[in-house]
C-alpha cells in the first residue's frame, strides 16, 4: 500500500484473503491508582476461547495479538478481562463486527 502511494500509483484493492492475514492487537492499560489490576485476558467466540498469537502482561497492563479470524463477523465475540478482584466482560455482537471491516 505505502509503496504504491510513494510511487504515486493507485493503491491496490484490498482483498478478504489479505485481510485474513492481518493481525489485531488489543492493548489494555490501567487507570492511575487502579484497585482491580488486570490478571488475565480472554477472547471468546461462542463458548470457545481463542488463544492470542502473542501476549504480554505485566503490572496490570497487557498487549494481546490475534489473527484476523478471531474477529471475523461469523459469530459474537466476548472479551473477558479478569482482574485480581473481579472480571469485566465486553460482548461484541456479529452486526457490530460487520462494521469493523
Amino acid at each position: 500500500m505505502w509503496r504504491a502511494v510513494r510511487q504515486r500509483q493507485e493503491p491496490p484493492t484490498p482483498s478478504y484473503s489479505e485481510a485474513q492475514r492481518t493481525r489485531i492487537t488489543l492493548k489494555v492499560t490501567p487507570r492511575p491508582a487502579v484497585k482491580n489490576p488486570l490478571a488475565s485476558f480472554a477472547l471468546k467466540r461462542g463458548n470457545k476461547a481463542v488463544a492470542p498469537v502473542s501476549r504480554s502482561n505485566d503490572d496490570g497492563a497487557g498487549s494481546y495479538t490475534f489473527d484476523f479470524p478471531a474477529f471475523a463477523p461469523t459469530a459474537d465475540v466476548t472479551l473477558e478481562m479478569a482482574g485480581r478482584v473481579r472480571t469485566v466482560s465486553c460482548a461484541i455482537d456479529r452486526s457490530t463486527l460487520l462494521k469493523f471491516r
